[in-house]
């Protein structure tokens, strides 16, 4: 296993999550969306708040998961 230090400074699921704000945003600004698109409905940007904290909640418990093993390895 890599060094933590060589590791990527972002992980995919923190641009998933970097994509998620950025569609939220641009929902909330009215600014156009894809063609075929689901409306935007207020239920719509709660879900994605909702799975945005979710998101958010696990890359930090993956975080300290990955501290904790590291500092048990030292």
């Amino acid at each position: 296993m890599a060094p933590l230090s060589d590791a990527p400074s972002r992980t995919t699921s923190e641009d998933a999550l970097s994509n998620l704000e950025l569609m939220a945003e641009t929902q909330r600004a009215g600014k156009p969306k894809a063609q075929g698109s689901p409306p935007v409905t207020e239920d719509r940007l709660k879900a994605l708040d909702d799975l945005r904290r979710h998101i958010a909640a696990d890359i930090n418990s993956f975080k300290e998961e990955i501290t904790r093993g590291v500092s048990e390895t030292a």
